[in-house]
């Protein structure tokens, strides 16, 4: 659970992050390559 502003910030820097790295895998990772390794981040983001 997120307390207070500082860990707010943490979390969102952290999905931005996960956001910067899955763009980046769709350019270089076939379409069955990227499912398989988005699939449980993406899952777990849920």
């Amino acid at each position: 659970m997120i307390r207070n502003n500082q860990q707010l910030k943490m979390a969102q820097q952290a999905i931005l992050n996960l956001q910067k790295i899955l763009l980046q895998a769709r350019i270089v990772h076939s379409v069955q390559d990227y499912r398989s390794m988005s699939e449980p981040i993406l899952l777990e983001q849920n």
